[in-house]
C-alpha cells in the first residue's frame, strides 16, 4: 500500500512538472478549469453549418449540370475548365467548412 502512495506521488509530481504554469492571478486556481462548463454550440454556428450544407448541395447540383452540358457541347474551352475548377474548389471549401468542426468535436469527446 505504501508503494502505491509513493508511485502516485511520483506520477503526480511528473504531471505537475510537465504542465505549463498559468500566470499569477489571485482569483485563478487549477481547480477552476475543472469547474468550467463544457462548450456549447451557439445558434449562429448551427445556422452557419446548415447554410454551408445547403450551399454545398446547390453547388454540387449546378456543378454536375454544368459538367454535363459542357461534356455534350461541341468543344470544351478554357473558360469551361475554369468554371469547372471553381465549382470543385467552392464545393471542397464548403465541405471542409462543415466537416472540420464536426471532426474537432468528435476528437474532443
Amino acid at each position: 500500500m505504501k508503494n502505491m502512495d509513493i508511485r502516485d506521488k511520483n506520477f503526480g509530481d511528473l504531471l505537475k512538472s510537465e504542465l505549463p504554469e498559468a500566470p499569477y492571478n489571485p482569483w485563478f486556481t487549477r481547480t477552476v478549469l475543472n469547474r468550467l462548463p463544457e462548450k456549447k454550440r451557439r445558434v449562429a454556428a448551427n445556422i452557419e453549418l446548415w447554410v454551408c450544407v445547403i450551399a454545398a448541395v446547390i453547388t454540387l447540383i449546378f456543378g454536375i449540370n454544368f459538367s454535363v452540358s459542357a461534356y455534350y457541347s461541341d468543344s470544351i474551352t478554357i473558360m469551361n475548365l475554369i468554371i469547372f475548377c471553381s465549382y470543385c474548389t467552392l464545393f471542397g471549401a464548403l465541405v471542409a467548412n462543415v466537416a472540420l468542426p464536426l471532426i474537432k468535436r468528435s476528437v474532443q469527446q
